[in-house]
C-alpha cells in the first residue's frame, strides 16, 4: 500500500506542477481547528497558496517529492498505515468529485502529528492546485457536448439492461457516425431512455421534464446530470445557438461532400478509369508528360498522399520526406512507404497497430489526380521537393500533414490554388481535384489543369466497382472526421506554423551525420586529384619561371576550371539533379573555386 501511494503522489505532482503555479509549503499555518469542515479548511489554504510565486511552487514540488521519497523508505510512516491510505485515496479522487469530502474525524485524523500534518499539506496541495484546470477541463467538455446526455449502460439498475442501453449507445453512436447520417437525425430505437428526455433539453434548455420522465432520471442517477446541463445551457444561450450552427454546417459539408463523392463515381465509374499496376507502369499511355505531376491518394490503412514527376514519387511519410522510383512505390510490399521509415514491421507500433486491425490485408487501390503545371512551375516544384529529401517534419494528423506539405508545395512553387481550410485532408484535396476537372479549370497557360483521375489497383481481385466504393466511402468518413475536428486543428496548425515558422521540416542528427559522410568523402577525393591528375600537374608547375610556361599554364587553368565549374554549375540548376548530385556539386564548387583563387595566385 505505501508503495502504491508513493507512485501515485510522486507521479501526480510533476506533472502537476505544469498546470497552475500556485503554491509553496511554507505558508502553511499550523493553526488548525479540528472542528473545521473539510471545505472551509481547504478555502483557507487555497486564500493563501493564490498568493505565492512561480518560484515558490517549483521549491514546494521538490519537497513534497523528496519528503514522500523520504517518508516511503520509513515503516514507521503514517504512509503504511492503512486508514491515512484510505483517506489519501479519497482526498485524491476528490478533485473530480464535488462529494468525495473529509468528514471531521477524518481531517482530525489527518492533522493530529505534525507529521501526518505535512504529509497532508503535500496532499492538499496537489489538490487545490489541480482544481482550476480539471473544472475548466469539465465545463469545455459542455462546450463540445451537442445535447449532453448520461451513461446509462453504466447506471442501469440490471445486468440485461446494461448491455441492452450500452447497444443502444453503441447503435446511435459510433454506427450512426460511421453511417455518415446527419446530427439532429437518431436511428430508430437507437435513443436509450435517459437521452430521449436530454434530447428535448437541447432543442428547449428550458424544458422541464413530467413526473414519468424525473422517475426515469433518478433510477439512472441523471437527474444531477440533467439540472448541470440545464443550468449550462441556460447561462450559455448564446453558445448554443453557435453549437446548433456548427451542427447545422457539418450536416450541410457532409451533404457536399457527398455530392463531390457523386461527382468522382461518375468519372471513375467507366472501367477504363481503373487500371491494373502493371499495366499502369508499363504503359506509355500512363506516362507523365515533362510539365506534369501526379497526385497519389491512398485510402488504406489510412489517408495518405504524395506527389508523382519525372519518374520519382516524393512522400511525407510519418516522419521525413522521402523519395522513390515510381515502380518501387507502386509496387511496395508496405501499403506506404512512409510508415517504417526504414524500420521493420515489428519495430513500429503504428504497424503492429495496423496489423492487429488487418487492414495491412486491405486491398490497395489508390486514388490519382494527373495535373497540367507548365514546365516552369513544375521545374520549380521539383526543385523544391528535391532540396527537401530526406528532411524530417513535423507531423500533425488533420493539422500539419503529408497532405498539407503536398498543397504547401502545390501553392507556393506551382501556383496552383488550393483552399487552405482543406489540405490536411488527402480526400478533400482530392475531391476538389475532381471539382476542377469537372469545371474545366485551366492552368497559367489555359490548358485543362487536371488531365486524369484515375484509380491503380494493386491488387489481385477485378472488382473495381466494389473498390470504387469502398474508397468514396472513406473519402467520407474522413471527411466527417476532419470537419468534426476542424476547429481544434485549425488552432493547432496556426500555433506549429507561428512557433516553428520555416523549421516545420528541418535536417535531424542523422541525416547531418550523412552530411558529414559526404563532406569527407568529397574533400578526400578532392585532395587526392590535387596531387594527381589535372590538378596535380598544375601544382607541379606552378613556381616555373619561364614567362611562356607561365602563360602557357595560366590558359590551360582558366579552361580546365572553366570547364569544371560549367559543369558542376549544370548539375546545380538542372531540374533533373537529384539532391545528393546538387550537395555534392556545391561542395565540390566551393573547393573548386578556393584552390583556382590560391593557384592563380601563386602564379603571378
Amino acid at each position: 500500500m505505501k508503495q502504491m501511494l508513493l507512485i501515485l503522489i510522486t507521479a501526480i505532482l510533476p506533472w502537476a506542477a505544469h498546470a497552475q503555479a500556485l503554491t509553496c509549503s511554507s505558508v502553511f499555518s499550523a493553526e488548525k481547528t479540528i472542528t473545521e469542515t473539510y471545505d472551509s479548511f481547504k478555502a483557507k489554504k487555497l486564500a493563501i497558496l493564490k498568493n505565492t510565486t512561480g518560484l515558490q511552487h517549483l521549491s514546494a514540488l521538490y519537497e513534497y517529492n523528496k519528503l514522500f521519497a523520504t517518508e516511503a523508505k520509513d515503516n514507521a510512516s503514517p504512509l503504511s498505515e492503512k486508514r491515512f491510505a484510505e483517506i489519501t485515496k479519497k482526498m485524491l479522487m476528490s478533485v473530480t468529485s464535488k462529494e468525495q469530502r473529509l468528514t471531521v474525524e477524518e481531517l482530525a485524523y489527518m492533522t493530529s502529528s505534525p507529521r501526518k500534518m505535512k504529509m497532508f499539506e503535500g496532499i492538499l496541495y496537489y489538490q487545490v492546485m489541480m482544481e482550476a484546470p480539471i473544472r475548466m477541463i469539465q465545463q469545455y467538455i459542455q462546450y463540445t457536448a451537442t445535447r449532453g446526455g448520461s451513461p446509462d449502460f453504466l447506471t442501469a439498475p440490471k445486468a440485461s439492461e446494461k448491455g441492452l442501453r450500452f447497444i443502444q449507445s453503441v447503435y446511435n453512436g459510433p454506427l450512426k457516425y460511421m453511417l455518415l447520417i446527419p446530427h439532429g437525425i437518431d436511428l430508430p430505437g437507437g435513443l436509450t431512455p435517459t437521452q430521449k428526455i436530454f434530447k428535448k433539453l437541447w432543442r428547449d434548455p428550458k424544458y422541464q421534464p413530467d413526473a414519468a420522465e424525473m422517475a426515469v432520471l433518478k433510477t439512472y442517477k441523471a437527474e444531477s446530470i440533467f439540472k448541470e446541463r440545464q443550468d449550462f445551457l441556460n447561462e450559455h444561450r448564446t453558445w448554443v445557438k453557435v453549437r446548433r450552427l456548427g451542427d447545422y454546417a457539418l450536416n450541410a459539408i457532409v451533404a457536399v461532400a457527398l455530392l463531390e463523392a457523386y461527382n468522382w463515381y461518375e468519372q471513375l465509374n467507366d472501367p477504363e478509369a481503373t487500371v491494373e499496376a502493371d499495366k499502369f507502369l508499363d504503359s506509355s499511355k500512363y506516362q507523365l508528360a515533362s510539365d506534369e505531376v501526379r497526385i497519389y491518394n491512398e485510402t488504406v490503412p489510412f489517408p495518405h498522399m504524395a506527389i508523382e514527376m519525372d519518374g520519382l514519387v516524393y512522400s511525407y511519410g510519418q516522419t521525413h520526406m522521402t523519395v522513390k522510383t515510381v515502380r518501387e512505390y507502386v509496387l511496395s510490399d508496405v501499403i506506404q512507404e512512409g510508415l517504417t521509415q526504414g524500420q521493420t514491421k515489428e519495430d513500429t507500433l503504428l504497424q503492429k497497430g495496423i496489423a492487429w486491425t488487418g487492414l495491412n490485408k486491405t486491398e490497395r487501390v489508390m486514388q490519382t489526380a494527373r495535373l497540367k503545371l507548365g514546365q516552369e512551375q513544375k521545374n520549380k516544384l521539383k526543385r523544391h521537393l528535391e532540396m527537401q529529401t530526406g528532411k524530417r517534419y513535423r507531423n500533425y494528423t488533420l493539422a500539419l500533414d503529408c497532405a498539407s506539405m503536398v498543397v504547401k508545395a502545390l501553392k507556393e512553387q506551382a501556383q496552383t490554388e488550393i483552399p487552405a481550410i482543406i489540405d490536411p485532408s488527402p480526400s478533400q484535396v482530392m475531391f476538389y481535384f475532381g471539382g476542377l476537372k469537372t469545371m474545366g479549370a485551366k492552368n497559367s497557360s489555359q490548358q485543362p489543369l487536371v488531365q486524369e483521375l484515375l484509380q491503380v489497383r494493386v491488387a489481385k481481385t477485378k472488382e473495381n466497382k466494389n473498390h470504387l466504393w469502398r474508397n468514396l466511402y472513406i473519402n467520407m468518413m474522413e471527411t466527417r472526421v476532419y470537419w468534426s475536428f476542424v476547429g481544434y486543428s485549425a488552432a493547432q496548425r496556426a500555433y506549429l506554423e507561428a512557433r516553428y515558422g520555416k523549421d516545420i521540416q528541418y535536417w535531424d542528427d542523422e541525416t547531418l551525420d550523412y552530411f558529414k559522410l559526404w563532406e569527407s568523402e568529397i574533400r578526400e577525393q578532392f585532395q587526392q586529384e590535387t596531387h594527381q591528375g589535372q590538378l596535380g600537374l598544375f601544382k607541379e608547375t606552378l613556381n616555373t619561371k619561364d614567362p611562356a610556361m607561365k602563360e602557357s599554364l595560366r590558359v590551360a587553368m582558366d579552361a580546365y576550371f572553366g570547364m569544371e565549374e560549367q559543369n558542376l554549375r549544370e548539375i546545380q540548376e538542372s531540374p533533373q539533379s537529384r539532391f545528393e548530385d546538387i550537395y555534392r556539386a556545391n561542395l565540390r564548387l566551393a573547393l573548386l573555386l578556393e584552390t583556382k583563387q590560391r593557384m592563380q595566385s601563386q602564379i603571378k
